[in-house]
């Protein structure tokens, strides 16, 4: 099948466009709009103090 590498090629460019660019940008507009609410990051916070690490093993 002749230029089968080429459409491959367009494909996956299409299929990771989104993953590069797109949604990026909206996980960082979200964390913005998170960071505004203080009681989830006041919580994150508290967990983040008495984190270990391994401690399930």
């Amino acid at each position: 099948m002749p230029f089968f590498g080429d459409f491959v090629s367009i494909c996956g460019a299409i299929g990771f466009t989104p993953l590069d660019f797109v949604f990026p940008a909206l996980a960082y507009l979200k964390v913005g709009n998170i960071a505004k609410n203080s009681k989830l990051v006041r919580s994150i916070v508290e967990d983040i103090k008495s984190y270990k690490f391994f401690h399930d093993m």
